[in-house]
């Protein structure tokens, strides 16, 4: 399940905000969906993941809030 969440931020991460960007998905959203999962099935994953998102919503890659 953790790799299964991390695929698609991997993804958008790599795409700059990609699918996040064009629908309008906040940071808070993301974090909500994919951190219990990842979290729960491999805490290490999800420490390397945290710092990538927080430098993504800086950049812009995350909608400022919910359309």
């Amino acid at each position: 399940m953790a790799i299964d969440r991390s695929m698609p931020v991997l993804l958008n991460l790599n795409r700059n905000g990609g699918s996040w960007r064009e629908n309008g998905v906040t940071y808070e959203r993301v974090v909500e969906r994919v951190r219990p999962e990842i979290e729960g099935g491999c805490p290490e994953l999800w420490e390397y993941l945290k710092p990538q998102l927080e430098a993504g919503r800086h950049k812009g890659f995350f909608a400022t809030s919910a359309s």
